[in-house]
């Protein structure tokens, strides 16, 4: 059914399910009316804890200081998130889908649709050391000052097997913004229809400052070709990413492939730019 909830605080091992796995039949919604909490928090919830065939709609922590993860905001903790569907939730800090402090938990088949914050992390902020494993995740529009997607300060998520579309970001790193020392590995992952909105913006796909050393194997770069900027950026010499089979491709008359401090890997270990041909990327498909 349709649940019109927020503020639930989890407990360490408790596993909310839906009956069915269908996130279509089971929905939390905090919109109607509004309920200005995030929709579920966790503080200490170990690997045991889980969340799966559930749909989060809407939730915002307005009402929550200082404002982090609207839909699920969480505290050293590392619990399963899996084949959950996350829509149209905002944060009024940082986070608009999943705020993580110093939290590692594993995301499995986990979409993020249409999520907003206005500092960091439109559907993920992974802060202070949170590590979380991500695998079969689809990020699409979500919108942020910086990481319209996903923000990382001083974390090292892993990525594979996933996909981020285009948002509304305003300047940096419209699919991952990263700063602070944040050493994130992604394997198999597409970045399609990324843009920055804001003439003299920098890294629609990727955006690193503050040694940040993250490793790209088998990771395809491209933007919608209505964007500002390279698509992958340093902004000093500090950040050392490395690129294993990566294909960077850039459209539009303002766009470029790299910048910053990065120099261009293409034609160099088994780097390409090729256009990749996405089957349908405007309507989420990436393949």
């Amino acid at each position: 059914g349709v649940y019109n909830d927020a503020g639930i605080q989890m407990k360490a091992g408790v596993k909310l399910r839906s009956t069915s796995g269908d996130t279509a039949a089971c929905i939390i919604d905090a919109g109607t009316p509004p309920l200005f909490f995030s929709i579920i928090t966790m503080e200490s919830c170990g690997d045991t804890t889980e969340i799966s065939g559930i749909t989060l709609a809407r939730g915002t922590s307005l009402m929550v200081s200082p404002g982090n993860g609207g839909a699920i905001c969480m505290e050293d903790s590392s619990p399963l998130i899996s084949n959950v569907f996350i829509t149209e939730c905002s944060s009024s800090n940082m986070g608009g889908a999943i705020f993580l402090d110093r939290s590692s938990p594993t995301l499995v088949d986990v979409t993020m649709r249409g999520n907003a914050s206005p500092m960091g992390g439109g559907g993920i902020t992974c802060q202070d050391g949170s590590n979380p494993h991500l695998e079969n995740c689809v990020f699409m529009m979500n919108s942020a000052a910086s990481g319209g997607n996903m923000a990382c300060y001083g974390s090292d998520p892993v990525l594979v097997d996933c996909a981020l579309h285009g948002g509304a970001t305003q300047s940096l790193g419209d699919g991952l913004y990263l700063t602070d020392h944040s050493d994130p590995h992604l394997t198999n992952v597409s970045f399609g229809t990324m843009q920055c909105n804001t003439p003299g913006a920098h890294g629609q796909c990727v955006y690193m400052e503050m040694s940040c050393s993250p490793q790209f194997t088998n990771v395809s770069f491209a933007n919608s070709g209505l964007g500002y900027g390279e698509l992958v950026y340093a902004s000093d010499g500090s950040c050392s990413p490395t690129f294993t089979c990566c294909n960077c491709f850039a459209t539009g008359p303002n766009s470029s492939k790299y910048g910053g401090t990065i120099s261009d890997p293409t034609g160099s270990d088994g780097n390409i730019s090729m256009d990749p041909l996405y089957c349908d990327a405007i309507n989420w498909d990436l393949s």
